[in-house]
């Protein structure tokens, strides 16, 4: 039996306390059993994670952390397994959805162990992570301590550059490209490229140097027109099975039901970046996307809850009642006066 290091929390904010509120003050009595060398590797969060989610039967808990490491190293105690969104933030706090990872931590006494840097969103140097854990209110998990160790390998480093493209296109077939080593692939080549052409009257024969650069771009144009084709194949699905379109999720379904409904303004509770928004106010004109408004479109949002008739969400409490939900997750609510 041994003690976990308590890591504290500069930033923690928790919710629900009867669940995390007690979070690091137990931890400092109830000594764990680590599970060594438990990696668990994450995936790309989708949209229907997202979506999925019944925030009104979960507690969650989020941390804030900035350091340079490769490995999340966490140690938690769980009744039931606990979902776990890892958010890679810029310097302003901004943040691309398409970066956000998922891993599931199983039930138990655990020290864990969880990767990034193979993973498109992170890079070299010091970076900010919120970190969201979310799990069933009756399950009591305790988190002891979060920390980012680890530096990066050759093996990681390449492996990045595999990571795949992940699909959430806005209107169009958006790929962002590939990284190596957390640096733009495009630019590492565009430095070899540029190196060969001021160099090459010191070379005696650069025809193998500029066959082998040709050979990389082609397999690099390659490996895009096959995401394009993967893209192509996903988007007919999701428009014509789920009613859905990427990171526009159900926005036309939802323009068009503030139409019939003829909410003329509504306020907008979202976590991810202004796209939807944008999109929203395009495909429900004349009806806006306003801050002071009676009805709540609530939409990939982490930290919100309805409970008895109570909507909490991003400086939003009152009363309130659904108006409509939609396949993407979203749901429309109309405030009590």
């Amino acid at each position: 039996m041994s003690r976990p290091t308590i890591h504290p929390f500069n930033h923690l904010q928790c919710y629900n306390t009867a669940v995390f509120g007690s979070i690091i003050a137990s931890a400092l009595f109830m000594p764990s059993v680590l599970g060594a060398g438990i990696v668990i590797e994450p995936v790309p969060a989708s949209q229907e994670q997202l979506g999925a989610q019944d925030f009104e039967e979960l507690s969650h808990a989020s941390v804030d952390i900035e350091g340079k490491g490769t490995n999340f190293r966490i140690n938690y105690s769980s009744s039931s397994p606990i979902d776990l969104y890892i958010l890679f933030l810029n310097k302003d706090g901004a943040l691309n959805p398409r970066d956000i990872l998922y891993a599931k931590l199983a039930e138990g006494n655990l020290e864990v162990s969880v990767p990034v840097s193979s993973s498109r969103g992170w890079s070299a140097g010091t970076r900010k992570y919120k970190l969201h854990f979310l799990a069933p209110k009756n399950s009591s998990p305790l988190i002891s301590s979060v920390e980012l160790t680890g530096k990066l390998s050759l093996p990681e480093g390449v492996m990045q550059f595999f990571a795949q493209e992940p699909y959430t296109p806005s209107s169009y077939h958006r790929l962002e490209g590939y990284r190596l080593y957390g640096v733009s692939f495009t630019a590492i080549l565009l430095v070899i490229s540029l190196t060969i052409l001021f160099s090459r009257l010191l070379i005696k024969n650069p025809a193998g140097i500029f066959s082998a650069l040709l050979i990389v771009i082609l397999a690099y144009n390659a490996r895009f027109s096959l995401d394009a084709l993967r893209y192509s194949i996903v988007h007919a699905h999701e428009y014509f099975v789920n009613r859905t379109y990427a990171s526009a999720g159900s926005a036309y379904e939802i323009a068009g039901t503030l139409k019939k409904l003829k909410i003329e303004k509504i306020s907008l509770c979202s976590d991810g970046n202004t796209y939807f928004k944008t999109l929203l106010n395009y495909a429900a004109y004349p009806a806006k996307v306003s801050d002071d408004s009676d009805f709540v479109l609530v939409r990939n949002a982490f930290d919100w809850t309805y409970e008895n008739g109570i909507l909490n969400c991003s400086g939003i409490s009152s009363a309130a009642e659904k108006s409509a939900e939609f396949p993407d997750g979203s749901i429309i609510f109309r405030l009590s006066s």
